[in-house]
C-alpha cells in the first residue's frame, strides 16, 4: 500500500516536472509501470507485430528505443531488428534490463538523456513508447 502511494506521488510529480531525478527515483521499485503484466505484454506483442508487418515482414537494420526502461518492450523489439540500441535515463532501470535480457545478443545499452544524446549511427526505426506524460 505504501509503495502504491509513493509511486502515485512520484508519477504525479514527474508528470508536471522536468526534474530528471524524479524519473530516476521511480525505479527504486521493480517494474513501477507494471510492464510485466499480461495487459502490457499483449500490447508489446501487438505493437511489434504491426511494426514488423509495416516493414514488409523484414527485420529492421538498426533500431533506437528511447526510454527503454527495464527492457520489457526491448524483448519484442529485439525480434524485429538486427541491432537494437536502448537509451535510458535511469541507470537502475538499465541494469535491470540487462539482467532481464541477458540472453539477447543484439541489444546495446546506453545510459543517457535523449535531449543530449548524439548518435553515431543511422537508425531505420526510432521508437519512444510511453515516455512522454
Amino acid at each position: 500500500m505504501l509503495q502504491k502511494l509513493i509511486l502515485k506521488f512520484f508519477f504525479k510529480f514527474a508528470r508536471y516536472s522536468n526534474l530528471k531525478f524524479i524519473t530516476k527515483l521511480i525505479y527504486i521499485f521493480n517494474d513501477p509501470w507494471k510492464n510485466s503484466s499480461k495487459k502490457e505484454i499483449k500490447k508489446f506483442k501487438e505493437i511489434n507485430e504491426y511494426l514488423y508487418k509495416f516493414n514488409s515482414k523484414k527485420l529492421y537494420s538498426s533500431t533506437l528505443e528511447i526510454g527503454s526502461g527495464e527492457g520489457y518492450q526491448s524483448i519484442y523489439l529485439s525480434n524485429i531488428t538486427k541491432n537494437l540500441t536502448c537509451l535510458e535515463l535511469s541507470n537502475l532501470a538499465l541494469n535491470r534490463a540487462k539482467i532481464l535480457n541477458k540472453n539477447i545478443n543484439n541489444i546495446k545499452y546506453i545510459n543517457g538523456d535523449f535531449a543530449t544524446y548524439t548518435c553515431d549511427s543511422n537508425y531505420d526505426l526510432v521508437v519512444a513508447f510511453e515516455v512522454l506524460y
